[in-house]
């Protein structure tokens, strides 16, 4: 009899409504489905570090908005090469610094160096815009 065991029972967590729940929302098409909230989530956290995330998502959404994508296989440092044909290196570099030192790191950034780069990618978007304007105008 030692050698049996104890056996536990599974039946006191099972939730057979939230299961069979879960199974028929797999089941439904995703264009039934509720559309996802687009652009990047920002997780919760320290001033310095969601500044960061926020920072460089917003470059990213640029970046995807003049047609330069990230794969999911880029790693930010790797992407930063491709987001400089949409952005000046003095904004894509310490942008993707301090998104790497955020993420990797959980290291804080400095309030006036995430003010002074988010003020450089307001001018270069306000650019950007106006020369979609423009060519818009012209066609």
């Amino acid at each position: 009899d030692n050698t049996r065991g104890r056996r536990d029972s599974l039946v006191e967590d099972a939730d057979t409504m939230a299961d069979v729940a879960t199974l028929l929302l797999n089941l439904v098409p995703d264009m039934l489905k509720r559309p996802r909230q687009k652009g990047y989530q920002v997780p919760d956290g320290p001033p310095g570090i969601v500044e960061a995330f926020r920072l460089y998502y917003d470059m990213l959404e640029t970046a995807e908005e003049r047609g330069i994508k990230r794969h999911k296989h880029d790693t930010p440092s790797e992407f930063q090469r491709r987001l400089g044909h949409a952005f000046p290196s003095n904004v894509v570099g310490p942008s993707t610094d301090l998104f790497n030192m955020a993420i990797y790191a959980n290291l804080p950034a400095e309030t006036s160096l995430i003010q002074r780069l988010r003020d450089s990618l307001k001018t270069v978007t306000a650019a950007i815009s106006r020369e979609r304007e423009e060519e818009e105008w012209r066609t």
